[in-house]
């Protein structure tokens, strides 16, 4: 059974459907790649998957539990996390506040140890800060976790998001974009860390607009357009039904120029 199973998944807002009967099954162990035009419905997906929008029709599964309905929190304590296009952050917080905020949905010790303060309580606290350090310093941010983040740029404001969403180590990461703004370095490790994240049996399900990343990184891609799942498989399957032609023409082929806007890319 696939870890994450998504069937005939449709979003209308009004007369527009934003997405339309889309299904796909992401298993264990596989990093997929979501690729499509401004306003062709990714982060509207994205929505749908975790909680944000409620669908009009079709079903989101995960490891056996039916999604709809259930509040993103909710979601996200069933082992999936997502960063967003649009950087949700407390500007007047610290680093290291704005990423251990960003985890207290996932990682809550027991009601009566956080209340009375019990030994189990500050156990929790050390290892979270401990593993919230140890992801800094790979991003090499380990230095401004005690800076505030309101003059910061927006790359490193990305990095501090994209360190929140992985603290809790999920079973799923859905990532939004999750390179923009990064300096070379950066998304390289990003890059692998989601490949080595996959190669421990875990599910990587990311939005990017390039290509190459798609190319070199995905064990699957999907292709929206206008909504719509035009093709998903491998990136050889898909070079396979269009033979002598690179990824970036059979793309354009498929997906062409954006025509029209969704909500999702408001």
């Amino acid at each position: 059974m696939a870890l994450l199973e998504v069937k005939k998944l449709t979003k209308n807002f009004g007369g527009l459907t934003a997405v339309s009967d889309v299904s796909l099954e992401l298993n264990e162990g596989e990093l997929v790649g979501l690729i499509g035009p401004n306003g062709a419905g990714k982060t509207t997906l994205f929505n749908l998957l975790t909680g944000v929008y409620e669908p009009s029709e079709g079903t989101v599964t995960l490891d056996g539990h039916l999604l709809n309905g259930k509040a993103p929190y909710k979601i996200a304590t069933l082992g999936l996390s997502r960063t967003f296009q649009n950087i949700r952050l407390f500007k007047d917080l610290t680093v290291l506040d704005n990423v251990l905020i960003a985890f207290s949905n996932h990682h809550k010790p027991h009601v009566l140890a956080s209340f009375f303060r019990l030994p189990a309580f500050y156990k929790n606290e050390e290892e979270l800060k401990a593993k919230a350090l140890e992801l800094l310093a790979i991003f090499d941010f380990a230095s401004h976790r005690y800076e505030v983040i309101e003059s910061f740029s927006h790359g490193m404001r990305q990095k501090v998001f994209v360190i929140g969403a992985l603290l809790s180590d999920p079973d799923i990461w859905v990532l939004d974009e999750p390179l923009t703004g990064l300096d070379p370095q950066a998304a390289f490790d990003l890059k692998q860390m989601m490949r080595e994240h996959a190669n421990k049996g875990n599910t990587v399900l990311f939005s990017t607009h390039v290509l190459e990343v798609a190319e070199q990184l995905c064990d699957k891609i999907a292709i929206l357009k206008k909504g719509e799942l035009i093709f998903y498989g491998t990136v050889e399957d898909l070079k396979a039904q269009h033979p002598d032609q690179s990824l970036e023409t059979i793309y354009l082929g498929l997906a062409g120029r954006r025509e029209e806007v969704s909500p999702d890319a408001l």
